[in-house]
């Protein structure tokens, strides 16, 4: 993390040996709660990617969020603008299977399935106020940002040329 103000620079993860015990360990993909007092991160451990949480000032508090089973790999979190729950991909191990959208509410340990495992989701992108996400995915011909609603179930495809659209994000 760095200060802006002072440039100061805070390494939040650290070489710790009980943790790191596998070969390939990184951590990755960082994003900020709501309140800005809390982190949700992608941990690789070994072949496995795993989201954790720790306290954003200082990095302790480091917990592994929600365990599914280890032949499956969590990635790109994206947290809701209220904080209740966070949004994720989740894939097999080497993250080459079509991504299913996960829901984990904050506190619990067991994630649900979003949307059905009809087309991969990724890259996840929550509205202002919460009630819409933006995402990539493909229908087998093109990749494409899509909206979907997460109260009435609604989805609309936003983009149809023959690129490759992805990242999609909410202009403030």
């Amino acid at each position: 993390m760095i200060d802006l103000e002072t440039s100061a620079l805070t390494q939040l993860t650290r070489y710790d040996e009980e943790i790191q015990t596998r070969a390939n360990n990184q951590s990755r993909q960082p994003v900020w709660s709501p309140d800005g007092t809390q982190l949700i991160y992608v941990m690789r451990w070994g072949m496995e990617y795993q989201l954790w949480k720790m306290n954003a000032a200082d990095g302790s508090g480091k917990t592994r969020l929600v365990y599914t089973v280890p032949t499956v790999s969590d990635y790109l979190p994206a947290w809701s603008p209220d904080g209740t729950f966070i949004l994720f991909s989740q894939a097999n191990l080497d993250l080459t299977s079509p991504s299913v959208l996960m829901r984990l509410n904050i506190g619990m340990q067991r994630a649900e399935r979003v949307l059905p495992a009809s087309a991969p989701v990724v890259d996840v992108s929550f509205s202002p106020d919460g009630f819409w996400i933006a995402y990539e995915s493909t229908d087998t011909n093109n990749q494409d940002v899509y909206l979907f609603n997460l109260l009435t179930g609604q989805k609309v495809r936003l983009t149809t040329s023959p690129n490759v659209e992805f990242d999609p994000a909410w202009r403030p």
